[in-house]
């Protein structure tokens, strides 16, 4: 790891020492740029060189700009505003040198990041002749509006320290090469083009199993107290790691040696040499491995916002979760220049229908919760899915209504294209105890019902009396709140509503949107709490 490592990096420096006239690798043939916007274009050249920028359009238009490459040998240039469906080349030129960008399209550019349901590509969906129906007709709708979806997948490299480029190329997808695109990235394009008849442009950024502080700048992590302590919890974690590397490889090369045969490993298996903590594991929550590695080479290149689906890795440390959330945001945006629009995907939901009131922690409430702190930024939205995944795969096959929710936030709330009360869903707003009763106010209530499907209430759970005892909880709808109660409470203490990883959620809005899973007691961070804190927590009544 450590030699692929130190290649990655002297890979990138090298671009730039070789002062040979380059662009960025984001800067490619098919590349997609923001329309209505001042795009940055940025390269390389012989240090102090003059470059000028020929930009060729379609309709024989001509401009040209004039640049020279620093003592660092980059040279950036800020390209004139370009209405939507703009087409051109661009050519940079030196006194020796030409580099060209050929198929160059102007539309609109997003950023998708997240872990495995980000990355999910549809070869991995089930091998059934209905899903290679659904291929087939995706496939053929792609064929129809070929050029006007393109997708830059972000090469998967984690690195200690930021890297100049990222690695990839812009691809059209179509029926032929379908199942080599991730699909939520895909389908939110697809939804985006139909509906601003523009050229749309997603760089796919992402890996499987990555935990938030990965894609977390190490700078963000003084955005408070706790995201303080995960820093610093993850420098004892890796302190040592080269040795301990070395002393793994030598203890597994003499177990191999030792075992070597495949029944005689299958026989002592456990006592197999384990190297724990590796920072370029995607597993590890290494903080920045992959915001320097798979992000930063995206720079200078400004998306118009961001979708992310993340969360499942994080799942056992949900009260650190929302901070981290947020600091990640906050510190895209200041690395961006820009106040980016971010929406992100509630985890769907899994395994068997909920049938206990109250999960335990890692059950996904507390992390559904916690995702939900980046909510007090602005520009940010949910697409709750908690209602439309599948109970026996984590990693839903048919993702067309993820990315359809995606994409209804950033075309009501960005493109003011729809109604932007038909993409929210309803969410708790507060609660009013009296005794053994709670009333639950809502927000994006309207129309307030029960689901297909359902003839009463249920997810709903109460507890009280300065207990942490759950019991399912007694409700009816009031208007556009909720009223809960429990003939085995006395004083109610708190409310929470599907807090499990297969919720079983009963009410929605006019709009067909659910409502999300909740508590109103703060269960992300008050179940992570010990006991002397928590039951302090338990003796105070809401009242």
């Amino acid at each position: 790891m450590k030699r692929i490592f130190f290649a990655l990096v002297f890979g990138a420096a090298a671009v730039c020492a070789s002062g040979k006239l380059a662009f960025k690798n984001i800067y490619s043939d098919r590349l997609v740029l923001q329309a209505n916007c001042e795009n940055s274009l940025a390269g390389y050249a012989e240090p102090g060189e003059a470059v000028e920028i020929e930009l060729n359009f379609a309709d024989a238009a001509q401009k040209k700009l004039k640049t020279s490459a620093g003592g660092d040998g980059k040279w950036l240039v800020k390209l004139p505003k370009m209405r939507p469906n703009t087409e051109l080349e661009i050519a940079a030129k030196t006194a020796n040198e030409t580099a060209l960008i050929k198929d160059i399209k102007v539309g609109q550019l997003w950023l998708a990041s997240g872990q495995s349901n980000m990355d999910w590509h549809f070869d991995r969906g089930p091998k059934t002749p209905e899903y290679e129906e659904y291929l087939k007709n995706l496939g053929e709708k792609l064929d129809a509006i070929k050029g006007r979806i393109r997708i830059y997948k972000v090469r998967q490299v984690a690195s200690f320290e930021p890297l100049e480029n990222v690695e990839g190329s812009w691809i059209e997808p179509d029926s032929k090469h379908l199942k080599n695109f991730s699909a939520v990235p895909l389908l939110f394009a697809k939804v985006l083009n139909a509906e601003l008849k523009e050229p749309i442009g997603i760089v796919v950024s992402s890996w499987g199993g990555s935990p938030i502080e990965r894609w977390v700048p190490r700078d963000a992590f003084g955005y408070s107290g706790i995201t303080r302590a995960a820093l610093e919890r993850d420098a004892k974690l890796v302190e040592g790691w080269e040795s301990r590397r070395e002393k793994y490889l030598r203890e597994r090369k003499e177990w191999l040696e030792k075992n070597n045969t495949p029944e005689l490993r299958r026989q002592n298996r456990k006592t197999e040499p384990r190297f724990e903590y590796d920072p370029f594991d995607r597993s590890t929550p290494t903080p920045g491995m992959l915001f320097n590695g798979m992000i930063c080479g995206v720079y200078p290149l400004v998306p118009k916002g961001v979708i992310w689906y993340q969360g499942e890795s994080n799942d056992r440390r949900a009260n650190e979760y929302g901070d981290l959330a947020k600091a990640m945001v906050l510190s895209w945006r200041k690395f961006f220049k820009k106040e980016l629009p971010f929406y992100y995907v509630e985890l769907a939901n899994l395994n068997a229908l909920q049938k206990i009131p109250v999960e335990k922690k890692e059950h996904w409430g507390a992390i559904r919760e916690a995702q939900g702190a980046v909510l007090s930024l602005p520009k940010t939205g949910v697409a709750t899915c908690a209602d439309i995944g599948d109970p026996s795969d984590l990693h839903p096959p048919y993702k067309d209504e993820i990315a359809l929710r995606l994409a209804r936030l950033a075309l009501t709330q960005i493109y003011k294209k729809g109604n932007p009360a038909a993409a929210l869903s309803p969410s708790f707003k507060s609660a009013k105890f009296s005794g053994g009763e709670v009333e639950i106010a809502l927000n994006n209530a309207a129309g307030l019902r029960l689901k297909k499907g359902k003839d009463s209430l249920t997810g709903f759970a109460i507890r009280g009396d300065g207990k942490m005892q759950w019991h399912f909880a007694d409700a009816k709808i009031r208007g556009d709140k909720i009223v809960v109660s429990s003939d085995k409470v006395g004083r109610a203490q708190a409310v929470r509503y599907g807090w499990a990883m297969n919720p079983d959620l009963c009410l929605e809005n006019k709009y067909s949107m659910p409502l999300r899973p909740f508590s109103t007691d703060g269960g992300s961070t008050l179940d992570y709490e010990n006991s002397e804190t928590r039951e302090a927590r338990l003796s105070v009544y809401p009242e």
